[in-house]
């Protein structure tokens, strides 16, 4: 279903393959059109790319890393023009030459080691490097090695994420925690100004080293409701939206939806920490009251596939993955549970209501979900202060490795570990399992993985989600990311 194929993306970190800019030189000349854009996240944190506003940057094609995956899954040439492992602890980047910031100072080794430097040393640190020990170092201008402690086969594709975009020494004078994007990125478009957590203002680099893009420049909206996305797309106010509704569906008649399917999937995280779900029997008698099948005709309106795993089953590396062995179940008559999510994906509200109803028929006491937008609830969820949560998650985005994200979602020292699910057994198993270097090993370790950690029911799986975004039938030249990090390129226009 053109998901991510991750054993071929694992495999191509030997050798790093080269790259050429486009050769389509149009440039964004006066009177060159701009595209209004809405994304469904508000900023965080000023666009810190050390926060999940990363990725609104990379979607923007305000910053960039130092490679990229394409959509099969294999790390191809950004700011790096090619890269090897060295070893299974040092990872080469040689960067292209004559690139700029948006500053007009030089992507050269000295400023890409000291991105790469404030990023390992930041407090907290990007998921993608915390806890690693990762240091970088200059090998004359235009080549960057960086040294892991200990043996990481997926060294390289770390590179890729969005929160290793590369910036401006600018970028982080005035506070090294809380790097500032302005002007300080490579990408086809300059962010010149943002209006708090409501709009961005950015336009045409002309110099891109990939090529002049094809816009004068984008005004970008940041709505989180996403009916408000769809009226204002409807009324003439915007050429492009994320995350079309699946309710809305119905009211693009005139526009296009862009659907794919794509590593992502919507999961009850149960809180093993504290509250009813420290009991195992709780959580699997919370496993054997969910339906995906009513969630995802219904809710989803078969727009999204029912989710027997974290993983897609639809891959090779996953066809033969072990059944969960769950406790016997515990009567759950008398037990009160607080369940959450978050309002910026329109189907999680409505989803809530469905998992809450299903629990209280299972005997469970339920009390009114909690919604609130995700830059309000992520704190609360990262505290613990509900018994559940209702997730999205995109799987391959650490490193395009699954493994990774069992990592830091599921084990005791995890990043994001929203289940608070600490297992001696899966830690032991993932700790010896992220040093393999073996392909196919590593994928059957992920798998493995996976199992223990559906075997304890702190994870329900509900559903795999398909991304869509919609656009007037004037847009054209989208990234077509699997990942759903890349929007708008060089190549993005809009025709009269």
């Amino acid at each position: 279903m053109g998901l991510l194929t991750a054993g071929v993306a694992l495999a191509m970190l030997t050798t790093g393959c080269v790259a050429t800019p486009t050769e389509d030189a149009s440039s964004a000349a006066a009177g060159a059109p701009r595209l209004r854009l809405a994304l469904n996240f508000a900023p965080m944190a000023d666009l810190s790319p050390y926060t999940d506003d990363a990725t609104s940057l990379v979607r923007m094609g305000a910053t960039e890393s130092l490679i990229t995956i394409d959509a099969n899954g294999e790390p191809q040439p950004a700011l790096a023009e090619s890269f090897e492992m060295v070893d299974e602890f040092t990872a080469k980047f040689t960067l292209r030459s004559g690139v700029s910031f948006h500053d007009g100072t030089a992507v050269n080794a000295e400023a890409v080691v000291n991105s790469l430097t404030h990023a390992f040393n930041a407090d907290p640190a990007p998921g993608t490097v915390s806890g690693r020990g990762l240091t970088a170092a200059a090998e004359g201008d235009n080549v960057v090695l960086v040294t892991s402690p200990k043996a990481d086969p997926v060294l390289v594709m770390r590179f890729a994420n969005p929160d290793m975009v590369i910036l401006a020494p600018k970028a982080y004078e005035a506070d090294a925690n809380k790097p500032n994007p302005i002007e300080a990125g490579t990408g086809p478009f300059k962010l010149t100004a943002l209006n708090g957590t409501t709009d961005a203002t950015l336009e045409a680099n002309t110099d891109y080293w990939g090529g002049a893009p094809k816009l004068s420049g984008l005004d970008v909206k940041f709505i989180s409701e996403a009916a408000s996305r769809v009226s204002a797309l409807r009324a003439g106010e915007l050429d492009v939206i994320q995350n079309v509704p699946i309710a809305q569906l119905a009211n693009m008649d005139g526009f296009v939806v862009e659907t794919r399917p794509i590593p992502r999937t919507t999961g009850l995280l149960l809180n093993t920490r504290s509250g009813a779900f420290t009991d195992p029997g709780l959580r699997a008698a919370a496993v054997a009251a969910i339906d995906q099948d009513v969630l995802a005709q219904t809710i989803f309106e078969d727009n999204a596939d029912p989710a027997e795993g974290l993983f897609r089953g639809d891959t090779s590396w996953t066809a033969d993955r072990p059944a969960p062995q769950l406790p016997a179940a515990t009567d759950p008559a008398n037990t009160t549970i607080t369940i959450a999510t978050y309002d910026d994906r329109p189907e999680l509200p409505e989803a809530v209501t469905v998992v809450a109803d299903q629990l209280r028929k299972a005997g469970f006491t339920v009390e009114t979900p909690v919604v609130k937008s995700y830059a309000v609830l992520e704190a609360e969820l990262l505290a613990g202060n509900y018994d559940a949560v209702i997730a999205s998650r995109m799987y391959m985005s650490k490193a395009n490795d699954p493994l990774s994200v069992i990592e830091s979602d599921f084990t005791c020292e995890g990043g994001y570990n929203l289940s608070f699910l600490c297992d001696a057994e899966i830690d032991a198993e993932v700790a010896a399992a992220v040093g393999v270097s073996d392909v196919d090993a590593r994928l059957a370790a992920a798998v493995a993985a996976e199992a223990k950690v559906l075997s304890t029911g702190a994870y329900i799986p509900l559903v795999h989600e398909q991304v869509r975004i919609g656009r007037t039938e004037q847009v054209s030249g989208l990234a077509e990311d699997p990942l759903e990090w890349q929007m708008i390129t060089n190549q993005t226009t809009l025709s009269e």
